[in-house]
């Protein structure tokens, strides 16, 4: 295969390695940046340059003689190596471990979890071991995690806090940074995992995954492949979500032969850390042309179940997109709404599919998490255009109810109006038609009477006149009285079927906004 056969080029120490770990650790002493050699074919699968570079990861130019054809050497920042917890990366570095969430707590959290006084000292002790570890005075390091364990003098340490023994773990075994033969020592190093994993099982069991892994990196350097694989296969079933445990487990079956078996976890481990492209530097995979394949297989299917995944996705982008877009409730359509909000999925969906173009592993993932995450802006723009619907709907409930109201007591005071009208015209007519009435027949009485008799029958025709023009009066009241009742009742009756008509009109509203909010 050409395998570059420098260790400063090597993702990790090989059971296969022409040197020992101790020599690996030495030659990746000096790194400020980590660097590996990947082969070709199989990252052209996982990712481009491009895709590599937005990760902070860069195709760097050959840099040996040892770098032959047909490989890359790839170079990584460490302060990035944190961003994933489960890179193969960071194993080599002990500062980039020890920043794990639990492991990291501050000091002031560490005193609370203490149970007494009396423990508190070794809690200081352990903060005072990842402060020196971090300045990288592993010695004096390893002598401070071990009084907070076993204790000191008349101070008593904690031997069940899984933090302990991680660090513990993390100084035995070395690092790019920790190299003093006084200080690795892999036997050690599986001990204080193996504690670790063991305090931590029944709360933590993410880092008990993690001790568990590093349990079996310590013994897989020891050549201890089966016990290793023991300890992995324990770490996955733990934290079975770690992409990392997953690739570890690969390369030690496709160690010891079991070829199928590596082919599954690199395909599980890729699915769960679609970003390690340091399996394609995997140095037992590319022993020979037969492990070889098999990695490339297992790869490539990974690739095809991305591809799946982002072809499902744009699916149910698209569709999603043109039910927006074909939105309309009544008149109102979406595009008139949030338009905004669909210029913007049109971009993520154009992202999206340029994202694609590239074929790779890595660019069908990253096609499919833009479209994913526009979930919640197709959900904003599905609230805003609902929300818009509503309170035009609810406008126009608020109107019909005011007009409504204004209606009737306009119809009311109309009828009260012209009631009281006729009334004042009709007793009007009829006083001016007694004074009319009274007037002739007394002047008649008068001039036909005389004096004496005139005035007497002046007197007479003035009352039977006025009492005919009273019950005149009367009558008409009545009538009068009984046209407003009947008035009033046709006014309540016409009143009642307009409020009829607006609640109708109110209740198919209602039923508008409902439907659309059910939707």
């Amino acid at each position: 295969m050409g395998f570059p056969n420098e260790a400063r080029l090597l993702i990790d120490w090989s059971g296969n390695s022409k040197f020992t770990y101790h020599e690996f650790l030495q030659a990746k002493e000096f790194e400020r940046s980590y660097r590996y050699a990947v082969d070709d074919q199989t990252k052209s699968l996982i990712a481009s340059n491009e895709e590599l570079a937005a990760r902070g990861i860069s195709a760097m130019s050959q840099l040996s003689d040892s770098v032959s054809s047909g490989f890359t050497v790839l170079s990584q920042d460490i302060q990035t190596l944190g961003d994933s917890l489960n890179s193969s990366l960071a194993w080599g570095f002990s500062g980039v471990l020890l920043g794990l969430s639990e492991i990291n707590k501050g000091i002031a959290e560490l005193i609370a979890i203490a149970k007494s006084p009396t423990t508190t000292w070794a809690y200081e002790q352990f903060e005072l071991a990842r402060d020196e570890a971090r300045r990288e005075l592993f010695p004096e390091a390893l002598q401070s995690v071990r009084h907070a364990i076993d204790g000191h003098g008349d101070h008593l340490g904690v031997r069940s806090d899984f933090r302990f023994h991680f660090l513990h773990g993390v100084i035995r075994s070395g690092g790019y940074d920790n190299t003093e033969p006084a200080v690795v020592d892999m036997g050690e190093a599986e001990a204080a995992f193996v504690l670790a994993a063991r305090y931590s099982k029944h709360d933590h069991e993410r880092e008990c995954g993690l001790a568990l892994l590093g349990a079996a990196k310590s013994v897989y350097r020891q050549s201890n492949n089966e016990k290793a694989i023991q300890y992995c296969a324990q770490s996955v079933t733990v934290s079975p979500r770690d992409g990392e445990a997953h690739f570890f487990l690969a390369r030690l079956h496709c160690a010891t032969g079991r070829l199928d078996d590596a082919g599954k976890e690199v395909f599980a481990a890729l699915r769960l850390q679609p970003d390690l492209v340091a399996v394609a530097g995997a140095p037992e995979f590319l022993q020979d042309e037969k492990r070889h394949a098999v990695l490339q297989a297992a790869v490539e299917r990974a690739r095809q179940a991305f591809k799946a995944d982002q072809a499902t996705e744009m699916q149910t982008f698209d569709s999603r997109l043109k039910s927006l877009k074909e939105t309309a409730y009544y008149g109102l359509r979406a595009t008139d709404v949030v338009s905004d909000g669909v210029r913007e999925l049109e971009r993520i969906r154009e992202d999206a599919a340029a994202a694609a173009l590239s074929e790779t592993l890595l660019g069908y993932f990253d096609s499919a998490q833009r479209v994913k995450k526009a979930a919640p802006l197709f959900a904003a723009s599905d609230s805003k255009y609902r929300t818009r619907f509503s309170a035009m709907r609810r406008g126009e409930i608020d109107r019909l109810r005011a007009n409504c109201e204004a209606e009737s007591r306009q119809s009311q005071a109309s009828v009260e109006r012209g009631i009281g009208l006729s009334q004042t015209i009709t007793f009007s007519i009829i006083a001016l038609l007694g004074i009319a009435a009274v007037w002739a027949a007394t002047s008649e009485s008068y001039h036909s009477g005389g004096l004496f008799g005139g005035a007497f029958m002046f007197f007479i025709s003035g009352i039977l006149t006025g009492g005919i023009c009273i019950g005149v009066a009367l009558a008409a009241k009545a009538i009068l009285f009984g046209g407003a009742a009947l008035a009033r009742s046709t006014q309540k009756t016409t009143a009642l079927e307009a409020r009829k008509r607006y609640e109708a009109q109110i209740a198919e509203l209602e039923r508008q906004v409902r439907e659309v909010a059910a939707s």
